[in-house]
């Protein structure tokens, strides 16, 4: 993949922060597709394997990195989401429907049902945000020296993705105008 990367761990907590930059100024649009395609590809350069491994800390090597990652904030002009269909199509139905759905565990009150579920991600990221995902851990070995760290710049459009340990994406998106 024509990209770097660079994982960071949050302090005490399962979960880190993955930022996936495109080696060229303009090839956000070509790593989305290769991203996000979930087969194989007519060059055969794209599938979901991709995305699991961008978001597998085990590909990943322990060094001390400069990381120069610009504030941006996604999501915040976003309009929120109605999940009644995803959930519909998971096989939750019944909330929704005022004959049968059942809230008696939950309350007394009768004749509930659920008419809309709403969800909105925001991500910001800041001096004090970076900062802290920013520690970095280093293996050294008896008898050498550690390489020097690594400057990570992020000028131009990238990919950001908060998962757990299991690689799990909890947040996925990508900053077209960093600043």
């Amino acid at each position: 993949m024509e990209a770097k990367a660079v994982c960071l761990s949050f302090k005490e907590s399962s979960l880190s922060m993955f930022i996936l930059l495109p080696n060229q100024e303009n090839g956000l649009p070509q790593l989305l597709k290769k991203l996000f395609h979930v087969g194989p590809t007519p060059d055969g350069c794209g599938d979901k394997r991709y995305l699991d491994m961008f978001l597998s800390s085990m590909y990943y090597y322990t060094q001390e990195v400069n990381l120069y990652l610009p504030r941006f904030k996604i999501g915040e002009d976003d309009p929120s989401i109605n999940l009644v269909d995803y959930m519909r199509k998971l096989g939750v139905s019944k909330i929704f429907n005022h004959s049968v759905a059942d809230f008696s565990g939950l309350t007394d009150m009768r004749n509930l049902f659920v008419s809309s579920v709403f969800h909105r991600a925001v991500l910001e990221v800041d001096e004090e945000g970076a900062q802290a995902a920013a520690a970095t851990g280093m293996s050294i070995m008896p008898m050498c020296l550690p390489p020097p760290p690594v400057d990570f710049k992020v000028t131009h459009p990238f990919v950001i993705a908060i998962a757990d340990n299991e690689g799990t994406p909890l947040f996925l998106g990508h900053v077209s105008e960093p600043k």
